[in-house]
């Protein structure tokens, strides 16, 4: 299975900051966010995928670039979007992938706990297209 993350929005939400750095690049006890994100992927066997971009695209791919699983074969090839289209970005990556091959599709900002090899189970049955994972969240502090 391979992988897309999306990293490419403009943060809104997290506005002026997001300016200055993208939401991927934003650090959680001094790590960025994708490269937690990479770091998940890379120990559940996911060594390969995409990354796309268009806000602040040089600090999206020098981030990764930095991270310490990136090197020459890693396998993480970056999608740069001139205007951002959506889900359509996922077209480009679809043609990659072998027939049959799942794509597992996240947020560039995700730190949570993704219970890979659950979704993998799933998916890899006759009569399944696709999973979604949520979660409920019990603090109401959280929208």
């Amino acid at each position: 299975m391979k992988y897309f993350i999306l990293a490419g929005g403009y943060g809104k939400r997290v506005q002026p900051l997001s300016s200055v750095k993208p939401k991927p690049v934003f650090p959680l006890d001094g790590t960025p966010l994708i490269q937690i994100l990479l770091s998940q992927l890379n120990a559940a066997g996911l060594g390969s995928g995409f990354i796309n971009t268009h806000h602040l695209p040089r600090a999206v791919e020098h981030c990764v670039r930095d991270w310490p699983g990136y090197g020459d074969g890693s396998g993480i090839r970056f999608l740069y979007e001139e205007e951002l289209s959506g889900s359509m970005i996922l077209k480009d990556a679809v043609w990659d992938l072998d027939d049959g091959e799942p794509l597992l599709s996240l947020n560039g900002d995700t730190f949570m706990e993704i219970p890979i090899d659950a979704m993998t189970r799933l998916v890899n049955r006759t009569d399944v297209d696709g999973v979604l994972v949520a979660r409920k969240n019990r603090d109401p502090r959280y929208n």
